[in-house]
């Protein structure tokens, strides 16, 4: 008797669609059930599941008839999608069971033989049942035709695919086995037991494998990840993945894939998951080439990501599902891409969840060629998708890397789709708008598009998405047209005041000072004396800023000079008013006007008066700013030697006088003992500007050698006291004391001597990350003969920083790596003699192995090193063919994974 389906479990791992599942709850609570063997048919997408889906079939669901089935079957089939002949069997329980008529027709046959065998005696039972285990029995004697007849074949076949007792199919297989048939029908056989839900049955189809001349490695390692024991499940699974190789036999590896996935369907061992999802991924030739197969992977793919996903978008089970999956479907793109697209859309219309949409939206795009006809309503699909996002996670963030690698057909859709867009996918437009701008890939005509939709948000927008928009960097691009940056400039200005913390609204700044003469009308506005004081001075700041990044577009540079001078005849003019909110911020942006190519000469003296006077008054507000106004001046193109010389002689002398002088007081606030220490403010106001001044200086190409050389002397007696102990700056300072340090040593005309001088002084702590770099990049500026030993050797003790496991620290890995590169890139390193020639030509290989164990461990920017290298002239060439072979190896094997 047959009864249908009545429970969720008995459809586990049949990959039925949701719409199938629902419709099989339905109809049973109208007393009509489904058997298995109609419902392993019923696969998505065939005319059978559209059958079962039909309303009318629902409408007679408690009154369904053989000869209703037939007229609907006829109703829903075609020329190419054919539906098996269907009948109506009554349960005992007053259950209509739509089932197949081959159901049917078997029930009796099936009767026939287990009659016939009522009647054997016992011992030729058993005999039956050793016997398909014994390659003696192969091809049975003549008289056993009766029984192994083509007819009793195909009834044991439907036995094998319908019967509800593992047992039963398990002797199924074992009679099959011996049956006369065709080595290639054993093996399909074999395989629909490799397939079976039971792992019993899984593992008695691998022990027979042997039988038909698979590998008995092969056949072990199958029936042992079946095994009801789960250590011996794992250990199979460490021999399988050894044995599966691109050189296994393809009859070996569609046994391999038949198991693998028949396991993930019905969920056998979780911790399994991972292993026989990778395990697929090696045998992508052999699952790829039968469509329904590959299919039937995806469906599978498609529900692991979909139920790691009910823990959590983020949560453990998803990562751990979607590295698996991932290497899956890469090696899948590699070995049948035309074959996988089609299935991986059809996949995704059907999904449900945002975190398989997005598994397969990334391997869409990865799989969809730059200007193909698809590529259109793919990239308004992965819109749509970042559209109705709201967790901004992991998903989110790598479909949007790929619309980033889109470039310009990504701009009008992201545009067309902001105003219906969730909040969180609104902002992450406009870091997208940014990445697709650093690719270089928008066009003008993209650019001002993207700028209106940031107008739109300022003008509209609820304070958190303006502020987001405002975050953008991308409007400052002078393709953007001067009409357009000008409104730019107006609206940030005007939204300014929605940040709160200093270190955002500089970045605002910063963007509005970069963008160019358009942003000139808006900040001249607010030098109005009738606006507030915090909107003037930031005028002011702005103003200083905007001259020292203004670029003259080609033909505008008499506009850009007019532009100047009006901004210095203002400037000098505000400085004449007593009440302005910040004279010290005026004249320091006085300083970087004039230090600008467009400023006129005329006001340079008047301007450097200014400054000068300002700079040695008394006035602890005023004072350091208008210092560093004046480093500005001087170290301008045009700077006269006299000036510089006056200015350097200034910043020594001010770097002479500053002690620090310690003063406490004590005080009783609310009954405590309050401790006040006071003295050291210029070492956090005065002395930074004195130590970028000086650097500043020594980087002009106007500073005279002298005055460079005098310069390096005084910072390096400073280093050499703080190294002794006998100076204490603080950390922030002793940075940028390195830096100043670094830029003398960097420029050309300072003496091989001071280079030297300086390099010796570092030498000792270049252990320290920041002098590291220092001492990295000056030999990198001073790639000749002086540096060339001195540098191999710097090479050779930076690597000593290698742990006796061989490994630098994680934490500093990536920033040694980089200082290496610097001296690995030189062309100049090492003595010249032969011997010297083969460790500097050891130590750049030592490197390059470094940088390639760092990629492969994903350390951040270590494949961007490489890539600076097979590029940089000054490398060997054999060294950067080498690296060039290295990295085409390392992209076919991050493929295959």
């Amino acid at each position: 008797m047959i009864r249908g389906v009545r429970k969720p479990d008995e459809i586990a791992g049949l990959g039925l669609s949701h719409r199938l599942t629902a419709r099989i709850g339905a109809l049973l609570k109208k007393n009509t059930a489904i058997s298995v063997a109609v419902l392993e048919s019923a696969r998505p997408a065939t005319a059978l599941e559209t059958l079962l889906l039909s309303p009318a079939l629902l409408e007679h669901g408690g009154t369904l008839t053989t000869e209703a089935l037939l007229k609907f079957s006829g109703e829903h089939a075609d020329g190419t999608l054919q539906i098996p002949p269907l009948a109506i069997q009554n349960a005992d329980d007053d259950f209509h069971v739509i089932c197949l008529q081959d159901e049917l027709d078997a029930a009796d046959g099936w009767g026939e033989a287990v009659a016939a065998a009522a009647a054997t005696p016992p011992e030729a039972q058993n005999t039956a049942r050793v016997a398909p285990q014994s390659t003696a029995l192969a091809h049975p004697p003549q008289q056993n035709e009766g029984i192994f007849s083509r007819n009793e074949m195909d009834r044991w076949r439907l036995k094998l695919a319908t019967s509800g007792s593992a047992s039963d199919r398990v002797e199924v297989l074992r009679a099959l086995l011996l049956g006369p048939l065709e080595p290639a029908e054993k093996l399909d056989v074999l395989l629909q037991g490799l397939s079976d839900k039971d792992p019993s049955v899984r593992a008695e189809a691998a022990g027979l494998l042997p039988n038909i001349g698979i590998s008995r490695d092969i056949a072990d390692a199958l029936a042992g990840i079946n095994d009801a024991n789960p250590e011996r499940r794992l250990a199979a699974m460490e021999r399988l993945r050894k044995l599966v190789s691109e050189s296994t036999p393809d009859a070996e590896v569609g046994c391999v894939a038949a198991c693998a996935i028949a396991a993930l369907k019905i969920g056998f061992d979780p911790a399994l998951k991972g292993s026989l999802l990778e395990l697929l991924a090696s045998c992508a030739k052999a699952v790829g080439r039968k469509s329904s197969r590959l299919a039937e992977v995806m469906r599978v793919v498609a529900t692991l990501i979909g139920e790691a996903a009910k823990h959590g978008a983020s949560s453990r089970q998803v990562d751990d599902t979607l590295m698996s999956a991932h290497r899956l479907i890469r090696a899948l793109m590699v070995a049948v891409p035309e074959a996988l697209q089609p299935i991986l859309k059809s996949e995704r219309e059907r999904c449900a969840d945002p975190v398989t949409e997005s598994f397969l939206l990334q391997h869409l795009l990865d799989l969809s060629q730059p200007n193909s006809p698809d590529e259109p309503e793919l990239v308004r699909i992965a819109v749509g998708f970042l559209s109705r996002d709201t967790d901004e996670g992991r998903d989110s963030r790598a479909i949007g890397n790929r619309l980033a690698r889109r470039g310009e057909i990504a701009i009008k859709p992201l545009c067309d789709a902001f105003p219906t867009a969730t909040g969180g996918a609104q902002k992450y437009t406009f870091l997208l708008f940014d990445e697709i701008w650093r690719r270089g890939t928008i066009p003008a005509e993209g650019l001002e598009l993207a700028a209106n939709m940031v107008l739109s948000t300022l003008a509209s927008g609820g304070r958190g998405l303006r502020m987001a928009a405002m975050q953008s960097r991308f409007v400052a691009d002078p393709n953007i047209t001067d009409a357009t940056r000008e409104r730019l400039a107006e609206a940030y200005l005007t939204s300014i005041e929605d940040f709160a913390f200093p270190l955002d609204i500089e970045n605002v700044e910063i963007t509005i000072s970069r963008m160019g003469l358009p942003a000139l009308q808006p900040l001249m506005v607010r030098l109005g004396i009738e606006r507030a004081p915090i909107e003037r001075v930031r005028a002011a700041r702005l103003l200083g800023d905007l001259a020292l990044n203004m670029k003259a577009p080609k033909g505008q540079m008499l506009k850009v000079q007019q532009a100047v001078d009006s901004i210095l005849r203002r400037l000098e003019a505000m400085t004449l008013e007593k009440d302005f909110g910040d004279r010290g911020e005026l004249l320091r942006a006085l300083g970087k006007l004039t230090s600008s190519p467009a400023a006129s000469k005329q006001a340079d003296a008047v301007i450097v008066r200014t400054l000068m006077d300002a700079a040695v008054s008394k006035d602890p507000k005023i004072a350091p700013l208008a210092l560093e106004g004046l480093t500005f001046a001087a170290s301008s193109r045009r700077a006269t030697a006299e000036l510089v010389s006056r200015v350097a002689t200034l910043l020594v002398q001010l770097l002479e006088e500053l002690v620090l002088d310690i003063e406490t007081s004590t005080s009783l606030v609310n009954g405590e003992t309050v401790i006040e220490i006071s003295g050291g403010e210029k070492y956090t106001t005065i002395l930074p500007i004195i130590i970028k001044g000086m650097s500043r200086l020594a980087s002009s190409s106007s500073c005279p050698p002298q005055v460079l050389r005098d310069l390096g002397k005084v910072l390096l007696a400073r280093w050499t006291s703080i190294c002794m102990g006998k100076l204490v700056w603080g950390p922030g300072n002793t940075t940028l004391l390195i830096e100043a340090l670094r830029d003398v040593a960097s420029q050309k005309a300072v003496s091989a001597e001071l280079r030297m001088e300086i390099l010796k002084g570092f030498a000792p702590r270049h252990v320290q990350t920041p002098i590291m770099h220092a001492v990295t990049e000056i030999l990198a500026a001073a790639d000749n003969e002086t540096t060339a030993v001195g540098a191999l050797t710097i090479g050779h003790a930076i690597l000593g920083r290698r742990g006796r496991d061989g490994k630098f620290q994680t934490e500093d890995r990536d920033e040694i790596l980089k200082a290496l590169t610097r001296i690995a890139s030189r062309k100049m390193l090492g003595a010249s003699t032969f011997e010297a020639v083969e460790k500097a030509t050891a130590f750049r290989k030592l490197i390059v192995d470094e940088l390639f164990k760092a990629v492969k461990d994903s350390v951040p920017n270590m494949y961007d090193q490489l890539v600076r290298m097979r590029d940089n002239p000054s490398v060997p060439p054999d060294l950067r063919k080498d690296i060039d072979r290295q990295l085409k190896a390392y992209h076919q094997m991050d493929t295959k994974r």
